[in-house]
């Protein structure tokens, strides 16, 4: 556990001195972390335990900045997980849209070569917890109960037309690395 921790606090050491070096540019000042309160209430809400890695690194930083995921997502606060995730269980009331197969899963795109990954085939589970949004209504996602061969833990990308589609990294601390290599390699912290 503290690995995970060491971690998370390395990445975030890296990426708040590349940040700092881009903020008179970006205008970008990183939010304080969230509360242990934040998190019962979060985990409370949900009936989820958080992956460490995660915790570790929104004690650091309550979401608040955007990084580069596909397209530009911005990283949500915890009390906007709990909304975003609310907004999403509530599709799940339309039983034609939550037995309809998702799109990623459909034959034509298998047939063509698109592999989603270890993911449950459901268009929305209980158990991804959407903590980046784009402004269409795309998220990406823990997933606290993966297919097959996945981790718990894992992340992955949700479509609001398509429902997931792939798995993007096998745990938060490798999104967070991805993260600080894109600053590294960049001027503009949400090129990718």
């Amino acid at each position: 556990m503290h690995d995970a921790i060491d971690q998370i606090d390395q990445l975030w050491r890296q990426i708040e001195a590349r940040l700092s070096n881009l903020a008179s540019q970006t205008g970008l000042h990183l939010v304080t972390g969230a509360s242990e309160q934040a998190f019962d209430r979060l985990e409370a809400a949900l009936d989820v335990v958080l992956p460490e890695d995660f915790r570790a690194s929104y004690r650091r930083h309550d979401g608040g900045f955007s990084m580069r995921l596909g397209t530009s997502m911005e990283i949500l606060p915890l009390a906007d997980i709990a909304e975003t995730w609310q907004g999403l269980e509530d599709l799940l009331r339309d039983d034609e849209w939550a037995r309809t197969t998702p799109y990623y899963f459909s034959e034509d795109v298998v047939r063509s070569g698109w592999h989603t990954g270890p993911i449950q085939l459901v268009w929305w589970s209980r158990q991804w917890i959407p903590f980046a949004a784009d402004r269409a209504g795309n998220h990406v996602c823990l997933d606290m109960a993966p297919g097959a061969g996945g981790v718990s833990g894992q992340i992955i990308e949700w479509d609001h037309e398509c429902g997931p589609s792939r798995v993007l990294f096998q745990d938060f601390a490798h999104l967070l690395a991805a993260f600080a290599d894109q600053l590294e390699h960049s001027d503009d912290p949400q090129a990718g």
